[in-house]
C-alpha cells in the first residue's frame, strides 16, 4: 500500500471508527503479536500475524493475594468484549480492523521499509488464561468456559451492546428484510505448564481443558434448547466465541506416566489439538511405571497423527 493510500485509509478509519479506540485501549496491554518468518523453500503463502491475548487472572503466578471476584469479572468481561468487538470490525471492514490493531493495539507489521504488507493480521486469538474449575465464594467457576460459554451472551455490558450497534450500522452487507449475522470469534487456548496458578501437573491441566470443552458444549446445548430466538434480528450483529483446537506447548515438561496417560485419555475422547510442541525427554520412574509408560511413549507420535 502506498503512503497516499495508507493516509487515505487512516483518515477514513479515524473518522468512522473512532468509537472503538477505548476498546482498543483495553486490549492493548494484553495483546501480543507473533509472526513466523520461517518459510519452506517452495511455500509461497504468507503466514498471518498471530494475536496472543493474556486474559485477566484472579492471581498472577507470582502474586500472593487474589483479586476480589467482582474486580476480576469486570476486567475479564471488558477484555472479552473488546476482543469480540474488534472481530466484528474485521467482519465489516478489514482495513479498519488492521488500522485499529496497528495504531491502538500495538500490533506491528514490521519496521519502516520492511513491513509485512502481504501478511494479514489474524482474525482469531490465541488466549492465555487460568484453566481448570475452581471454587469461588461457594460456587464452581471455569475461566475457559467463561470465555467461550454462554456468559458472554447472557451478561453483556450496555457499553458493549451500544458499540456493537454502531458497528452493525456501518455494515453494508446487512440487508433489509434479512436476518442479521452471527460473527464467530475464534479463540485457541495456548496450554503450557503455567496455564494454572495452582500447584498441579501439566497432565492435570490438559485434563482440565478437556473438562472445560465439555462444559462449554453443555452450556450451549442447554441455551439453544431454551432459547426462543435462534436467528439474529434484522440489521444486527451478534458475536459468539468459538473454541478452536488447543495449542499445547510442553517443551519445559518431561514426559512421564501421568502425562502419557493424560494424552491417551484425551485422544480416546476425541480432544483435538492444533499443535503439540514437546521435548521428547523421558522421565524415568520405577520399574512398574516403565512397563506401562514406555509403550505409550513410543506410541505418542502415532497417536498425534491419527
Amino acid at each position: 500500500m502506498s503512503v497516499e493510500d495508507y493516509e487515505a485509509v487512516a483518515a477514513r478509519v479515524e473518522q468512522q471508527w473512532d468509537f472503538l479506540v477505548p476498546w482498543c485501549q483495553i486490549l492493548q496491554p494484553r495483546v501480543h503479536h507473533h509472526y513466523d518468518s520461517s518459510t519452506e523453500l517452495y511455500e509461497w503463502e504468507v503466514s498471518e500475524i498471530e494475536l496472543r491475548v493474556v486474559m485477566p487472572r484472579r492471581r498472577g503466578i507470582h502474586d500472593e493475594h487474589e483479586k476480589d471476584e467482582a474486580t476480576f469479572c469486570r476486567q475479564f468481561r471488558a477484555v472479552r468484549e473488546a476482543m469480540a468487538l474488534l472481530i466484528a470490525v474485521h467482519h465489516v471492514d478489514y482495513l479498519a480492523y488492521s488500522h485499529l490493531m496497528m495504531e491502538y493495539c500495538g500490533v506491528s507489521v514490521g519496521d519502516y521499509g520492511d513491513e509485512l504488507d502481504d501478511a494479514p493480521i489474524a482474525s482469531e486469538f490465541v488466549v492465555d488464561l487460568d484453566v481448570g474449575a475452581k471454587e469461588v465464594d461457594g460456587a464452581v467457576t471455569d475461566d475457559l468456559a467463561r470465555q467461550c460459554g454462554t456468559d458472554h451472551r447472557l451478561h453483556p455490558s450496555e457499553e458493549y451492546l451500544e458499540t456493537l450497534k454502531k458497528i452493525a450500522a456501518l455494515d453494508d452487507k446487512l440487508k433489509p428484510g434479512e436476518s442479521g449475522v452471527e460473527v464467530d470469534v475464534a479463540v485457541k487456548l495456548r496450554c503450557t505448564r503455567w496455564s494454572s496458578v495452582r500447584d498441579c501437573s501439566i497432565a492435570s491441566i490438559l485434563l482440565d481443558v478437556a473438562k472445560s470443552e465439555k462444559e462449554i458444549a453443555a452450556q450451549w446445548k442447554e441455551f439453544n434448547e431454551k432459547s426462543e430466538e435462534q436467528d439474529v434480528p434484522e440489521g444486527e450483529l451478534r458475536c459468539k466465541f468459538v473454541l478452536k483446537p488447543m495449542h499445547a506447548d510442553l517443551r519445559p515438561v518431561y514426559l512421564n506416566l501421568e502425562v502419557m496417560q493424560a494424552f491417551e485419555h484425551l485422544f480416546a475422547n476425541s480432544v483435538c489439538f492444533s499443535q503439540i510442541v514437546m521435548a521428547m525427554a523421558y522421565e524415568r520412574g520405577d520399574a512398574e511405571d516403565e512397563l506401562v509408560s514406555k509403550p505409550a511413549y513410543a506410541g505418542l507420535p502415532k497417536m498425534t497423527l491419527q
